[in-house]
């Protein structure tokens, strides 16, 4: 299982969208801003926090089912494990899924305000890079 962590500083972040964001969204993908209205943009403040910096495999998910025998998911019961996706995210789980696999990892699951500030930074880019 992969140990590669990052250290999110915390601090304040803008959070959400803002009416500019989603018109902007709206014009480059051709739809309704309103459908980007998910969150109201505001200033939040997190403390200090661990993030995993890539997305948990199919193969590491393979090691917690056969450790802990949770059932797999529904994808890997109608068709049988996909190798082929060894080194690739793990998908088809559901929340509690996600949730026995980070306890089991000594982990947890971030908030959402923990994973939008990770994945935005902290100036309320759309994208951080």
């Amino acid at each position: 299982m992969s140990n590669h962590m990052t250290l999110i500083p915390g601090g304040h972040f803008i959070m959400g969208t803002s009416p500019e964001q989603r018109r902007r969204l709206a014009d480059t993908h051709g739809v309704n801003p309103d459908l980007f209205q998910i969150q109201p943009c505001r200033e939040v403040y997190l403390p200090p926090f661990l993030i995993d910096r890539f997305p948990v495999t199919h193969r590491e998910y393979r090691v917690f089912i056969e450790a802990t025998a949770h059932c797999p998911p529904l994808p890997w019961l109608d068709r049988g494990y996909p190798p082929w996706l060894d080194d690739c995210p793990a998908t088809g789980m559901d929340f509690a899924d996600a949730c026995a696999f980070a306890i089991w990892a000594g982990k947890r699951l971030p908030s959402e305000a923990e994973w939008e500030m990770a994945a935005r930074g902290t100036d309320g880019r759309l994208w951080p890079w």
